[in-house]
């Protein structure tokens, strides 16, 4: 099964472009999507190839669904082993002149420099073996999101955020 056939059987669009310059949403891209494409390459392409996917979402500066499958198509061609891409990693990818018109949308929405990176992945490289660092995010909006312990999705404005839990987020950008 190659990795299109993943995306199909998840109902992902493949299309790079089609979520070009909408930021790194968990609604493009989740911890049930990472978990359920890792479980098929497991099955069709081994552990070691499994083990080379969780390595390129860690690996990931920003999980956005077009970067995503970028690297996931990259690491398809080159035979399930993981190396760092270079390509640009923004989360754009206008394919016709309807996903750039798309794009620039977005941009004026303000909607590509949405991060939820950490709700993306961070659950999914923990029951991998990865270790993640602290699972605050800002987003622009002046808010700070976590994720509990018990996998409940949570968040707080800035000027709630407690002093002790202020101090975490700044030690760890």
């Amino acid at each position: 099964m190659n990795a299109r056939d993943m995306l199909y059987e998840l109902r992902m669009s493949a299309r790079p472009g089609y979520f070009s310059g909408r930021g790194a949403t968990t609604s493009d891209l989740n911890y049930e999507i990472l978990t359920a494409i890792a479980k098929m390459i497991e099955k069709h392409h081994g552990k070691a190839a499994k083990k080379n996917f969780v390595n390129m979402v860690a690996g990931m500066e920003k999980c956005t669904a077009t970067d995503f499958l970028l690297e996931l198509f990259t690491l398809e061609n080159n035979g399930w082993k993981y190396k760092e891409q270079k390509f640009n990693k923004n989360g754009i990818y206008p394919e016709d002149i309807g996903t750039a018109i798309g794009t620039v949308i977005e941009g004026f929405a303000g909607n590509t420099s949405r991060d939820q990176t950490p709700l993306i992945r961070n659950q999914f490289l923990r029951e991998n073996g990865k270790k993640v660092k602290s699972e605050f995010m800002y987003s622009p909006d002046g808010t700070y999101y976590s994720r509990s312990p018990f996998g409940d999705d949570f968040y707080f404005e800035s000027d709630d955020m407690p002093d002790r839990l202020k101090k975490l987020y700044e030690d760890d950008k």
